[in-house]
């Protein structure tokens, strides 16, 4: 198993869950959006060292990878599940970003924002 991935094993029996919201953009796996009441969190109390963060992704479950739907459906399974997460990387600092018009000019078009933007990736003054 490399560096940045874990293996989380919990046993789920009927009416137990698993206890994590996830998302996914095109083309990625699912990602770790919350943790909420489940075997994941109990997972985090009982195995500290190989706590589920948000942000994680989900590679595989019970050797199921790659289709998002069938990555879903498995986690649905009653049983043993093994879970391959691959942990976040450090972030890169992004921030929110607002802006108007001043001087009680209003513009031709409503503005949208939020405005989500990463200074490290991509910089509007030339900074390094």
């Amino acid at each position: 198993v490399p560096d940045d991935t874990y293996v989380v094993v919990v046993d789920k029996v009927e009416g137990a869950r698993l206890g994590m919201d996830l998302e996914s953009r095109t083309g990625e796996s699912w990602r770790v959006k919350a943790i909420g009441s489940g075997l994941i969190t109990q997972w985090n109390q009982e195995h500290p060292e190989a706590r589920v963060t948000m942000g994680d992704s989900i590679l595989e479950v019970n050797g199921v990878s790659g289709d998002l739907a069938k990555v879903r459906e498995a986690c649905t399974q009653r049983g043993a599940l093994r879970l391959v997460f691959r942990r976040v990387g450090q972030a890169s600092p992004s921030f929110d970003v607002r802006f108007g018009i001043g001087g009680g000019t209003v513009p031709a078009q409503p503005m949208r924002g939020p405005v989500r933007h990463d200074f490290s990736a991509e910089s509007c003054c030339d900074l390094p």
